[in-house]
């Protein structure tokens, strides 16, 4: 995440952020703009997606955020491929989501429809919750 975690999920987990994007009915709004919060589970699984979503040189801010998972689409299907995802992907968890552990990773990839399936174990690390996401990237 790009700000310092000391100042947000230490002290209390379910302000840990935003789930974006911002959606059209609010719960708090305020004069100043918008803005709507969740509980910690929803905003760690929203990191964990914007993560794998955003390919590295996409925010101009801090252009070594993400994971470009989209560079392993058209690669031979083979062993090393799913190794090189299950890396990429575990590198990333590491460097910008600290407050996860990840448990596993298991790819699958559909050559003829060029969809990769990633379906992640992780564990939050404050309450010690094992969850699952599945990702398609297209």
């Amino acid at each position: 995440m790009p700000y310092p975690y000391h100042y947000t999920w230490k002290k209390k987990p379910e302000r840990a952020g935003l789930i974006g994007p911002v959606p059209g009915k609010l719960k708090n709004q305020t004069f100043n703009g918008f803005y709507d919060t969740d509980d910690h589970v929803r905003v760690i699984e929203a990191s964990l997606r914007r993560i794998f979503h955003t390919v590295p040189g996409d925010r101009v801010m801090l252009p070594e955020f993400g994971c470009n998972l989209r560079k392993f689409l058209f690669e031979p299907n083979d062993n090393f491929l799913v190794y090189e995802i299950k890396s990429t992907v575990k590198k990333a968890i590491e460097r910008w989501e600290p407050r996860v552990q990840v448990i596993s990773i298991d790819c699958r990839i559909i050559p003829d429809e060029h969809v990769l399936i990633i379906q992640l174990s992780y564990l939050i690390v404050h309450t010690g919750q094992s969850l699952n996401l599945k990702l398609d990237i297209y």
